[in-house]
């Protein structure tokens, strides 16, 4: 991105990796040594479209949503030192990430 960030007007989109209903992840979990906050029946029962970023992490290595979060501040602290744009949105998804907040995705009501 640094790279060819005079070809791109801004970034918009960011966001850590997200298990979401019909992925690779969601559908293999033990393949990609995902682990799980509380029983993974109960989880999948519970959250159809997504889990929740609090209720599962990654083992060898250890990787969790602060994990994941600390990535991010990385990332986008480094392309704004480096002049790449970040958008409006993309400012609003990672403030709400950084709330605890799925944003934009949202769990069935």
């Amino acid at each position: 991105m640094v790279h060819c960030k005079d070809y791109i007007d801004c970034v918009e989109s960011f966001n850590t990796l997200i298990l979401t209903g019909g992925s690779e992840y969601y559908k293999n979990p033990e393949q990609y040594k995902v682990r799980f906050r509380g029983d993974r029946d109960e989880i999948y029962k519970n959250h159809h479209y997504f889990i929740p970023a609090g209720l599962w992490y990654s083992k060898d290595s250890y990787i969790d949503q602060d994990v994941r979060m600390r990535r991010l501040d990385r990332i986008t602290i480094e392309l704004y030192k480096q002049g790449v744009k970040i958008g409006a949105f993309a400012k609003r998804v990672i403030e709400n990430l950084k709330k605890g907040e799925s944003y934009p995705m949202h769990e069935e009501a």
